[in-house]
Order: C-alpha cells, then structure tokens, then sequence
C-alpha cells in the first residue's frame, strides 16, 4: 500500500451542483420506483416470456444505476466537510467510512450501466432472431435462455469493473479524523484500473453499440418487409408493437451512449500508466477526469469559457450533465414499456385492482370481527 491524498469532492462557490445533487437525488427515487414497478408486473404469468425476462433484467440494472448514482446522497448532505483552500472552487470531505461508501458506490454505476448495455443488446438480438426467424425462436428460446443471457452479462461486467473497487483502499487520517486517505494495494491493479480498464470498456462500449445499430437498423427494415406484412393481422400488429418498443430502448440507449464512446476515445489518447499519483486519482474519480482531459480538446467548450464560465465550472456542470443524461435514460426505458406494451398496462391495472380487492375484503372480514 502506498502514500495517496486526501479524499475530495468537487463542486462550485454558488452551490447550483449541490442542487443538482439533490434533484438527482429525488429523480433517483422516481427510476426506482418506476423500475421497480415493471419489474413486478413482468412477473405476471401472462407476459411471461424470453423477452420480459431480459427487460426484468433491464429494469433492476436500471433502478441500481439511479440509486448508486444520487441515492445516497440523502446521507452525504449530512457528511460533507468543507475542505476549501482556495476561492476558484469549493471542495468537500467526508470522514471514514462515509468516504468509502461515497467511493465504491459510485464505482458500481459503471458495473450496472455496462450490464443494462449488454442486456439492451441483448434484447436487440433477440427480436432481431424472432423477426428472422419466429418459428425456431418459439421454439428453442426459452426463459431459461433469458436467465442465463443475464447472469453471463452480470459476471461479464463484475469481471471487468470488480478490480477497481479492490484497487482503492479509504482509511481516516491518523492527523484528523474528519479527513479520509485515499490510498491503494498494488501497483499491478492500480495500473489495471487506471490505463487498461479504460482500454477494454472503450472497446467492449464501442462494439456494443455499432451492434445495436446493426440490430436497430436489421429491424426497421424487417418491419417494413412484405413478410411481416402478410402475417395474421392480429399477430403483425402484435409483432410490431413489439418490434416498435425494442427500438425505442435501443435509440434511447444510442443517444445516451455513442457521446460517451466519442469521449472515452478522447481519454484513450491522453491517459499515461507512468504517474502514480494520477493514475490513483483517476481510479477514484475517472469520469471527472475524463471531462477534465476532453474539455481541453472540445473547441465550443473553449468558446463557452471565452463567454460565461470558467473551465473549471465548465468541468464540474458537463459531469454532472452526463450523469443526469443517464439518470433519465433510466427513467426513460420504464415509461416507454407503459406507453406501448397494452398488455402491461392491463396487466398493471389487474395487479392494482387485486390489491385494492384484497385491501377491501381484510376490511370487511375485520369490520366483522369487531362486531
């Protein structure tokens, strides 16, 4: 283990990104809850299929990517020291282990947004599969398919992201118990965690997402293929309902994630494995390093600066803002299943009106008793 610094949390003098900490905070909730929902209504036994298995899988990758990202951030309003030694910029604290949690949680966004990648993806393939072929895929895909699709990608992004959680190591300052140290195991897993990590999720990132435009685009056209046409009407209208909601997910996914690749591939070309005390700062805080790095390259970002902000508030807001960005999209999937599923809406409503009946009848039976 070695020497590291004081850990830090960056925000600006008039405390609008505090702010927006708090709204991510609320809207956190409201994925959770809205995923949350979908999840228990996919249960139901007549939308059970290979296909709500995957989006059950979406849906709790969704709802733990909006939670790391803002949901305890209740609990770190509550924490935060003032650790300010200048006037460009505010800088917070927070004592062991508050500091750790604040650390290992955030690293975990990264292991959910991957796996809610590879299952959109995944989705994808599979209605790219059904559309190609409908009889094989009635046949051999099978929930248990589905199951095994969604622990494969859980193990796949564990495998990638895990290392980093074990590269940082959170201990209180022996000088002042309100400050945490930020320090780290072994050399071979710092460089891992700083230089290939951002390699390897560049490439699995970009391979994603070129397929799932593949897969978009093989299904806009299959839909509009006079075979889809000479189906049952029932069964086209079905088909393309279906067909309709994948895409929706996929596009949605896309606009969120190919600016995210545009910036990795910009990171690729600066970061160094050779200065340790960079290296620890970037496992730590990798995507606000990131925006550091490109924000120097971004020519209307250098505009903007010319104008109305510093680099440094330039730097803090972009962050946030892509944060933010994938906070919605989380949100965003969930509203897209009730606004084109009919039957999951009318499954909802058979499960609202089930509990009400329930609520009801335990009323009765103890306005009885009573008697």
């Amino acid at each position: 283990m070695s020497a590291g610094f004081v850990f830090t949390v960056y925000t600006d003098r008039d405390g609008i990104i505090s702010r927006v900490w708090i709204s991510g905070c609320v809207l956190s909730y409201i994925a959770v809850i809205f995923n949350i929902t979908i999840f228990i209504v996919l249960c139901r036994k007549n939308l059970a299929s290979p296909a709500t298995v995957l989006m059950q899988g979406l849906a709790i990758a969704d709802a733990s990517t909006a939670f790391c990202a803002y949901g305890f951030e209740v609990l770190y309003q509550l924490k935060y020291l003032d650790n300010s030694f200048d006037e460009s910029n505010t800088k917070l604290t927070m004592a062991y282990p508050y500091c750790a949690l604040y650390v290992h949680v955030s690293l975990c966004v990264d292991i959910f947004v991957m796996i809610s990648t590879m299952l959109t993806l995944s989705l994808g393939i599979q209605k790219c599969l059904a559309l190609k072929f409908p009889l094989w895929t009635r046949s051999y895909l099978t929930k248990r398919h589905s199951i095994i699709c969604c622990v494969v990608c859980l193990f796949v992004s564990c495998a990638i992201h895990i290392p980093r959680n074990f590269t940082i190591v959170e201990e209180a300052s022996r000088a002042d118990p309100n400050y945490c140290i930020t320090t780290y195991r072994n050399d071979r897993l710092l460089t891992y965690s700083s230089f290939h990590f951002i390699f390897i999720k560049t490439m699995l990132l970009s391979g994603f997402t070129f397929a799932m435009l593949f897969c978009t685009i093989h299904i806009v056209y299959r839909i509009c293929t006079y075979k889809l046409r000479d189906q049952h009407k029932s069964r086209r209208v079905q088909e393309r309902k279906s067909a309709v909601l994948v895409i929706m997910i996929m596009v949605i996914f896309l606009i969120t994630a190919i600016p995210e690749i545009y910036l990795y591939i910009l990171f690729c070309t600066e970061i160094t494995p050779d200065d340790k005390f960079y290296s620890l700062w970037n496992v730590e805080n990798h995507k606000f390093a990131m925006t550091t790095i490109v924000s120097n390259k971004l020519k209307f970002l250098q505009q903007l600066e010319r104008h109305t902000l510093t680099r440094w508030e330039i730097v803090l807001f972009v962050n946030e803002g892509r944060k933010m960005f994938s906070l919605i999209g989380c949100m965003t999937n969930s509203v897209i299943y009730f606004i084109m599923s009919e039957k999951l809406r009318n499954e909802f409503k058979l499960l609202c009106h089930r509990q009400r009946s329930k609520r009801n009848l335990n009323e009765k039976r103890h306005d009885h008793s009573g008697k």
